[in-house]
């Protein structure tokens, strides 16, 4: 049982991570690459990322309303 978890958590960050992600992540992705984090650091990692930036609201979205183009969010703020 707990490697099918494993398997369902892996599926469903490759899933998150296959579509388009904000420069903010990218960074982050970035960074892992550059110190080349791997294995069960790297899913950690990802598994974090996933979390901090709501991947899993988009993905929940995207899963339940199906034939619903979904827009993408524009930020903007402005520094003083």
């Amino acid at each position: 049982m707990h490697r099918d978890n494993e398997c369902e958590q892996l599926d469903l960050l490759i899933e998150a991570y296959r579509r388009p992600v904000s420069q903010a992540v990218r960074r982050r992705l970035n960074f892992l690459r550059k110190n080349k984090v791997e294995g069960n650091a790297l899913v950690r990692e990802l598994t974090r990322i996933y979390r901090d930036y709501d991947l899993h609201r988009s993905y929940e979205v995207e899963r339940h309303e199906v034939g619903v183009v979904n827009l993408p969010r524009i930020i903007c703020s402005e520094a003083l």
